[in-house]
């Protein structure tokens, strides 16, 4: 699959015509001209040079491994260049990584993922670019990418979330929306390796009057490499947090835990869309992954 990531956010704002009448010495009463809502372009209709900003999280991993957040704007950014099909990511501790189409997987790449390896002076760079599904469709606005960077016997991995970001003026400031919810990622528990993708379930809702938002994971997942076992249950973790102040972003941290965050944005017209990185870190179990939802 190629990622068409390019273009700009094209904001069709074609204004209402409207007029009065009256005798000649009349002053007309103006007709209110209506706010024109803003016209957003998928991800399949951006073309050309495109440069996504990002949220996220980053892990060293190691012993012990350590983990962070990174708000929208401040995570990894990620610069396409149409004519070359080349897409540079630059992590918020500036390592930086060019990928082409030579360097493209094309045994574990999909429809909906672009796996690619890059080897370059004993560096490894593996980068996966996911057009996240909800039950089967493919969301509009929403881009995930995971990063791992091996470089000295060190392992640094950053999971970002990107896109077509909802407009700060079309965040909305009343009421509030839940999402369906999709949970994957994986981790050890007691050092041992398990994947969380398809066993995992979660929640997320926001109250846009009060600039808060709720979140659930229900993590459960499998040896790494195993199918056919039971998933291990290892707990459902409650989170908290707030909207960005000005712009579609939003962090906080689950109750419970050693040390945690998640990091996301709202995608699409008035966030109809929402993803976010998170990781988990208990005395148990070392866990970070992505949630993504599409508004009910």
């Amino acid at each position: 699959m190629k990622i068409r990531l390019g273009g700009t956010l094209a904001l069709a704002l074609a204004l209402s015509a409207c007029g009065g009448g009256g005798d000649v010495n009349s002053t007309p009463t103006p007709t209110p001209t209506p706010t024109p809502a803003p016209s957003y372009e998928t991800i399949d209709e951006l073309v050309g040079d495109q440069t996504f900003q990002s949220a996220g999280i980053t892990a060293q991993l190691g012993s012990p491994s350590t983990s962070s957040s990174n708000k929208f704007g401040e995570g990894v950014t990620l610069d396409y260049q149409a004519g070359t099909d080349t897409y540079t990511l630059t992590s918020p501790a500036g390592l930086e990584v060019t990928i082409n189409p030579s360097d493209i997987d094309e045994t574990h790449s999909t429809a909906n993922q672009t796996v690619y390896n890059h080897n370059s002076g004993g560096v490894f760079d593996g980068v996966v670019l996911f057009r996240p599904q909800i039950n089967g469709v493919t969301m509009s606005y929403t881009v995930l990418a995971s990063w791992t960077h091996i470089e000295n016997n060190t392992q640094t991995i950053n999971l970002a979330v990107g896109g077509v970001p909802t407009l700060a003026s079309d965040v909305p400031t009343t009421g509030t929306a839940t999402y369906d919810a999709f949970i994957g990622g994986g981790g050890t528990s007691d050092g041992t390796a398990y994947s969380l993708n398809g066993h995992s379930t979660g929640t997320f809702s926001i109250d846009f009057g009060a600039g808060t938002v709720d979140t659930s994971l229900t993590l459960a997942g499998l040896l790494n490499g195993d199918t056919t076992s039971t998933p291990v249950d290892f707990g459902t973790f409650t989170g908290t947090g707030m909207l960005d102040a000005g712009g579609p972003g939003f962090s906080g941290t689950f109750a419970d835990t050693t040390d945690s965050a998640f990091s996301g944005a709202l995608f699409g017209p008035q966030g109809a869309e929402m993803a976010y990185g998170w990781y988990i870190l208990t005395p148990s179990i070392d866990m970070r992954g992505f949630a993504i939802g599409q508004k009910k």
